[in-house]
């Protein structure tokens, strides 16, 4: 069961690179331009949705095959260069269902999420409908992007994206199609729009090119211009390229025989002043390990309007938010995330029944050979630590 998780994180994994690597209007300077132009945008209104849909084996569990079944995010908000305000829902159908409303703000400082009421964890009445409130400061270590930093950021993304483009050859990945076609939504200005589809012809050729070439280039690029502002040495990026050269072949036909892509088309729009104003993906797929079959079907769209307009904000920022800290020391009476990794945090602190279902404690405290009450003693840091000792 463990191989079967591994090889399903690595294969969505890729397929989300791909999907935002995959930019591209014909010709492939059209999409450089669009791309390129988009960082401009500074304010717009946007929207989307997700819908994911996991036919499990038994394997997995009864719990994960409720879960997976049927699963529906959407959201919609505004943002300018000072605010970002996000409401999100997320629907659970099927067997187990239900849904959830967060709505969430953020500016330059601080993030603000509203705390929902969780059907199969009730919380609180106290904290529901309340804001919780997070530093960004304590969030990134005190590391704070001033304006030029976040503008590297993006630019780093860009060349992320144009450096990919530049790797893949057009002819076996694009085809312009028309707004009907695509589906795309009637309130979206679309000047052209480009499908790009990875098929079992040639998902290797991409992933190979996204290892052997974007990747190094890639890492060059940071060592040259974005180091700092992603807080890293050379030391980290030469340990990036070592990993790089590990990469085999071999091991990439062997993730390929277990993969079948039935349909991996992605659908990008841009408008007459060159911004890309609309995206969607449409995946399904079958993952195959030991005679175990899992099938995959993502569908996600994306779209921006209002683009550089100004914008107007539903959501006022809370003047009596909760902090983390009283959060969690309301709901568990232990200290705010941030201290969770003190030496002084022993796991005694929560009840290991909630924490793991009986099977799982079980298996753990035989795999590290120790008694519950060992375990209990045990701060997060050492058995972390134990963890990874054993590759648990």
């Amino acid at each position: 069961m463990k191989k079967f998780i591994k090889l399903t994180f690595i294969v969505v994994s890729c397929l989300f690179v791909l999907a935002a690597c995959s930019k591209s209007i014909d010709p492939k300077s059209y999409l450089t331009e669009a791309l390129t132009k988009s960082v401009e945008m500074k304010s717009y209104a946007f929207e989307g949705e997700m819908n994911l849909k996991m036919d499990l084996p038994d394997s997995a569990g009864p719990e994960a095959a409720m879960l997976l079944q049927d699963i529906l995010v959407t959201f919609e908000g505004v943002t300018d260069a000072d605010k970002t305000e996000l409401t999100l829902e997320l629907a659970v159908k099927g067997d187990a269902e239900f849904k959830l409303n967060v709505p969430m703000i953020m500016n330059k400082e601080k993030v603000w999420i509203k705390v929902p009421q969780i059907p199969f964890a009730p919380l609180p009445e106290e904290y529901v409908g309340k804001f919780i409130e997070l530093d960004l400061a304590e969030l990134t270590q005190g590391q704070e992007l001033d304006a030029e930093a976040e503008a590297r950021i993006q630019e780093l993304a860009t060349d992320t994206l144009t450096t990919t483009i530049k790797h893949l050859k057009e002819e076996e990945f694009f085809s312009t199609v028309n707004k009907k076609d695509a589906e795309i939504p009637s309130n979206v200005d679309v000047d052209q729009a480009v499908k790009v589809s990875i098929t079992n012809k040639n998902f290797e050729t991409v992933i190979d090119t996204l290892v052997t070439k974007v990747a190094p280039e890639i890492i060059d690029l940071i060592e040259e211009k974005y180091k700092s502002d992603l807080s890293l040495d050379s030391a980290d990026l030469e340990e990036a390229r070592k990993e790089l050269e590990k990469y085999n072949k071999d091991d990439l036909k062997k993730i390929n025989e277990h993969v079948d892509i039935n349909k991996f088309d992605i659908v990008f729009a841009v408008d007459k002043n060159k911004f890309v104003t609309y995206q969607n993906f449409n995946t399904v797929l079958k993952i195959k390990v030991d005679g175990e079959e899992a099938k995959i079907n993502l569908k996600a769209a994306y779209s921006v309007t209002d683009i550089n307009k100004k914008q107007e904000f539903k959501l006022e920022i809370p003047k009596d938010p909760v902090t983390m800290e009283e959060f969690f020391a309301g709901m568990w009476g232990v200290p705010a995330y941030d201290d969770w990794d003190d030496e002084d945090l022993g796991l005694d602190n929560f009840d290991l029944e909630d924490l793991f279902s009986p099977e799982e404690l079980e298996e753990l405290m035989e795999a590290l050979n120790l008694e519950k009450k060992d375990l209990e003693n045990m701060t997060f840091e050492e058995l972390l630590k134990a963890l990874e000792a054993i590759d648990l």
